[in-house]
């Protein structure tokens, strides 16, 4: 199997983060797995492997706006049968005043990835998969462009995130 990449729309995150009264985001933000389809804020679940990644985004000097607000957080998904998952929000103010932010973000995120699944054997059957959910017109229009990769094929993830973020601001 090889690195898939697929984009399709999304609804609109301002309006479901205020119908779940959550906190909105004004930069980047991890995305709950089932931000969509939940009905209340107490049923959102978000992947274990965000705090992780929260602290390497901190580390990296980057700034992100959780939707459970700051000290706070959402029931923990550790499903390990799958790989692993995560979706990130962007916002259209982020990748047009700082696109160099997104970037070492999504280097952030490819490298976590590549690295917890370094030693993954070529016949395993886990898969990485990650969603990117772009702001195109400010609380109006979205796109998710969803990758998924063989854990054992991560080595170079970070530059597939980026051209795939990349080939979707130009279709813009």
């Amino acid at each position: 199997m090889s690195i898939t990449i697929s984009t399709d729309s999304y609804s609109n995150v301002y309006d479901l983060a205020e119908q779940l009264e959550c906190s909105v985001p004004t930069k980047l933000a991890f995305l709950p797995r089932n931000f969509e389809t939940a009905n209340s804020k107490t049923e959102l679940l978000q992947e274990d492997c965000v705090r992780t990644l929260r602290k390497r985004l901190r580390s990296a000097g980057i700034d992100e706006t959780p939707f459970e607000g700051l000290d706070k957080s959402f029931n923990p998904i550790a499903e390990r049968s799958y790989g692993e998952s995560v979706a990130l929000f962007i916002t259209a103010s982020l990748l047009v005043q700082n696109p160099t932010m997104v970037e070492l973000a999504m280097n952030v995120v490819g490298n976590y990835l590549s690295d917890r699944f370094k030693t993954c054997d070529k016949n395993s059957k886990s898969l990485v998969k990650v969603e990117l959910v772009v702001e195109k017109k400010p609380k109006a229009e979205y796109k998710r462009i969803r990758i998924e990769a063989p854990a054992h094929s991560l080595e170079g993830i970070a530059s597939v995130l980026k051209e795939a973020l990349r080939n979707e601001s130009e279709n813009s």
